[in-house]
Protein backbone atom coordinates (compact mmCIF):
# COMPACT_ATOMS: atom_id res chain seq x y z
CA UNK A 1 0.00 0.00 0.00
CA UNK A 2 0.93 3.64 -0.22
CA UNK A 3 1.00 4.17 3.57
CA UNK A 4 -0.61 7.56 2.96
CA UNK A 5 -2.33 7.73 6.39
CA UNK A 6 0.94 7.45 8.31
CA UNK A 7 1.79 11.03 9.20
CA UNK A 8 5.59 10.85 9.56
CA UNK A 9 7.56 8.99 6.90
CA UNK A 10 7.28 5.37 5.88
CA UNK A 11 5.28 3.33 8.39
CA UNK A 12 7.19 0.17 7.52
CA UNK A 13 10.48 1.83 8.51
CA UNK A 14 9.08 3.12 11.80
CA UNK A 15 10.75 1.63 14.87
CA UNK A 16 8.64 -0.93 16.68
CA UNK A 17 9.75 -3.22 19.49
CA UNK A 18 13.44 -2.88 18.63
CA UNK A 19 13.40 -2.93 14.83
CA UNK A 20 11.49 -1.63 11.82
CA UNK A 21 7.84 -2.70 11.44
CA UNK A 22 8.74 -4.36 8.13
CA UNK A 23 11.44 -6.50 9.73
CA UNK A 24 8.96 -7.99 12.18
CA UNK A 25 6.53 -8.91 9.42
CA UNK A 26 9.21 -10.26 7.08
CA UNK A 27 10.76 -12.64 9.63
CA UNK A 28 7.94 -15.16 9.40
CA UNK A 29 9.05 -18.64 10.34
CA UNK A 30 7.19 -21.80 9.45
CA UNK A 31 8.28 -25.38 10.09
CA UNK A 32 8.45 -26.25 6.40
CA UNK A 33 10.62 -23.81 4.50
CA UNK A 34 8.65 -21.98 1.82
CA UNK A 35 9.55 -22.73 -1.79
CA UNK A 36 10.03 -19.00 -2.22
CA UNK A 37 9.22 -15.75 -0.48
CA UNK A 38 8.05 -12.97 -2.80
CA UNK A 39 7.44 -9.39 -1.73
CA UNK A 40 6.03 -6.63 -3.89
CA UNK A 41 7.05 -2.99 -3.45
CA UNK A 42 6.15 0.22 -5.25
CA UNK A 43 8.74 2.07 -7.35
CA UNK A 44 11.21 4.15 -5.34
CA UNK A 45 10.92 1.92 -2.24
CA UNK A 46 14.51 0.76 -2.34
CA UNK A 47 14.86 0.83 1.46
CA UNK A 48 11.94 -1.59 1.81
CA UNK A 49 13.44 -3.75 -0.93
CA UNK A 50 16.83 -3.84 0.80
CA UNK A 51 15.33 -4.95 4.14
CA UNK A 52 13.33 -7.68 2.44
CA UNK A 53 16.24 -8.92 0.34
CA UNK A 54 18.45 -9.09 3.43
CA UNK A 55 15.80 -11.34 5.00
CA UNK A 56 15.76 -13.72 2.01
CA UNK A 57 12.79 -12.37 0.04
CA UNK A 58 12.66 -12.03 -3.73
CA UNK A 59 11.53 -8.46 -4.28
CA UNK A 60 9.42 -7.41 -7.25
CA UNK A 61 8.65 -3.83 -8.14
CA UNK A 62 5.06 -3.00 -9.01
CA UNK A 63 4.99 -0.10 -11.47
CA UNK A 64 1.17 -0.06 -11.15
CA UNK A 65 1.08 0.25 -7.34
CA UNK A 66 -0.98 3.45 -7.58
CA UNK A 67 -3.87 1.36 -8.97
CA UNK A 68 -4.46 -0.22 -5.55
CA UNK A 69 -3.50 -3.25 -3.49
CA UNK A 70 -4.89 -5.67 -6.05
CA UNK A 71 -2.17 -4.68 -8.53
CA UNK A 72 0.52 -5.69 -6.03
CA UNK A 73 -1.29 -8.94 -5.29
CA UNK A 74 -1.54 -9.64 -9.02
CA UNK A 75 2.17 -8.86 -9.52
CA UNK A 76 3.13 -11.35 -6.82
CA UNK A 77 0.68 -14.00 -7.98
CA UNK A 78 1.90 -13.76 -11.59
CA UNK A 79 5.41 -14.46 -10.31
CA UNK A 80 4.06 -17.44 -8.38
CA UNK A 81 2.27 -18.75 -11.49
CA UNK A 82 5.55 -18.56 -13.42
CA UNK A 83 6.96 -21.01 -10.89
CA UNK A 84 4.72 -23.91 -11.84
CA UNK A 85 5.66 -25.98 -8.79
CA UNK A 86 3.96 -23.90 -6.07
CA UNK A 87 0.72 -25.41 -4.78
CA UNK A 88 -0.32 -22.90 -2.13
CA UNK A 89 0.50 -19.36 -1.13
CA UNK A 90 0.42 -17.44 2.14
CA UNK A 91 -0.60 -13.81 1.71
CA UNK A 92 0.98 -11.67 4.41
CA UNK A 93 0.74 -7.91 4.94
CA UNK A 94 3.81 -5.97 6.00
CA UNK A 95 1.91 -3.64 8.33
CA UNK A 96 0.78 -6.48 10.63
CA UNK A 97 3.96 -7.07 12.69
CA UNK A 98 2.40 -9.15 15.50
CA UNK A 99 1.12 -12.17 13.61
CA UNK A 100 2.74 -15.13 15.35
CA UNK A 101 4.59 -17.99 13.72
CA UNK A 102 2.04 -20.27 15.41
CA UNK A 103 -0.76 -18.55 13.49
CA UNK A 104 1.00 -19.17 10.18
CA UNK A 105 1.45 -22.80 11.17
CA UNK A 106 -2.27 -23.06 11.96
CA UNK A 107 -3.17 -21.64 8.54
CA UNK A 108 -0.94 -24.24 6.87
CA UNK A 109 -2.22 -27.10 9.06
CA UNK A 110 -5.85 -26.15 8.34
CA UNK A 111 -5.16 -26.31 4.59
CA UNK A 112 -3.73 -29.84 4.78
CA UNK A 113 -7.11 -31.41 4.06
CA UNK A 114 -7.89 -31.64 0.35
CA UNK A 115 -11.43 -30.34 0.95
CA UNK A 116 -10.03 -26.92 1.93
CA UNK A 117 -8.87 -24.60 -0.87
CA UNK A 118 -8.59 -21.32 1.05
CA UNK A 119 -8.01 -20.31 4.66
CA UNK A 120 -8.46 -16.82 6.07
CA UNK A 121 -7.81 -15.39 9.47
CA UNK A 122 -10.80 -14.16 11.44
CA UNK A 123 -10.66 -11.57 14.19
CA UNK A 124 -13.70 -10.16 15.99
CA UNK A 125 -15.93 -11.76 13.35
CA UNK A 126 -14.07 -10.01 10.51
CA UNK A 127 -12.12 -11.80 7.78
CA UNK A 128 -8.56 -10.51 7.63
CA UNK A 129 -5.10 -11.40 6.36
CA UNK A 130 -3.00 -13.39 6.60
CA UNK A 131 -4.60 -15.92 4.30
CA UNK A 132 -3.67 -19.08 2.44
CA UNK A 133 -4.87 -20.01 -1.04
CA UNK A 134 -4.31 -23.17 -3.01
CA UNK A 135 -3.44 -23.29 -6.70
CA UNK A 136 -7.03 -23.35 -8.00
CA UNK A 137 -7.40 -19.73 -6.84
CA UNK A 138 -4.14 -18.35 -8.24
CA UNK A 139 -5.58 -17.09 -11.57
CA UNK A 140 -8.47 -15.31 -9.88
CA UNK A 141 -6.06 -13.63 -7.45
CA UNK A 142 -4.39 -12.00 -10.48
CA UNK A 143 -7.72 -10.62 -11.72
CA UNK A 144 -8.73 -8.50 -8.72
CA UNK A 145 -9.13 -4.75 -9.29
CA UNK A 146 -8.43 -1.58 -7.28
CA UNK A 147 -8.30 -1.99 -3.51
CA UNK A 148 -10.07 -5.34 -3.64
CA UNK A 149 -8.19 -7.88 -1.58
CA UNK A 150 -8.13 -11.66 -1.48
CA UNK A 151 -11.24 -11.77 0.72
CA UNK A 152 -13.41 -11.66 -2.42
CA UNK A 153 -11.80 -14.87 -3.68
CA UNK A 154 -12.22 -16.52 -0.27
CA UNK A 155 -15.92 -15.65 -0.18
CA UNK A 156 -16.36 -17.17 -3.64
CA UNK A 157 -14.70 -20.43 -2.49
CA UNK A 158 -18.13 -21.69 -1.32
CA UNK A 159 -17.76 -24.62 0.98
CA UNK A 160 -14.01 -25.06 0.52
CA UNK A 161 -12.92 -22.17 2.72
CA UNK A 162 -12.01 -22.31 6.39
CA UNK A 163 -11.18 -19.66 8.96
CA UNK A 164 -8.62 -19.59 11.73
CA UNK A 165 -9.04 -17.32 14.78
CA UNK A 166 -6.59 -14.43 15.01
CA UNK A 167 -6.32 -12.45 18.24
CA UNK A 168 -7.09 -8.73 18.16
CA UNK A 169 -3.45 -8.09 19.10
CA UNK A 170 -2.15 -10.08 16.14
CA UNK A 171 -4.74 -8.59 13.77
CA UNK A 172 -3.74 -5.01 14.55
CA UNK A 173 -2.30 -3.29 11.52
CA UNK A 174 -0.38 -0.05 11.54
CA UNK A 175 -1.89 2.72 9.45
CA UNK A 176 -1.23 5.80 11.58
CA UNK A 177 1.36 7.01 14.07
CA UNK A 178 -1.31 6.59 16.76
CA UNK A 179 -1.75 2.92 15.76
CA UNK A 180 1.99 2.42 16.15
CA UNK A 181 2.09 4.11 19.58
CA UNK A 182 -0.91 2.10 20.82
CA UNK A 183 0.64 -1.15 19.64
CA UNK A 184 3.98 -0.30 21.26
CA UNK A 185 2.20 0.52 24.52
CA UNK A 186 0.45 -2.87 24.40
CA UNK A 187 3.76 -4.66 23.83
CA UNK A 188 5.45 -2.68 26.63
CA UNK A 189 2.64 -3.33 29.13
Amino acid sequence: GSASRFETGDKLHAPFNGSAVLEHSAKLKVSSAPACKIAVVAPAQSERAAILQNLGWTVLENPEAALGQSSSLARGMNAILERGYIEQVLIVLADMPNVSDAHFETLIKTAETTAISAVMSKSDDLLTPPALFKRQHFERLTELQGDQGAKAIFLAARGTGATVPLSAFEAKDIDTVQDLHQLQETVDA
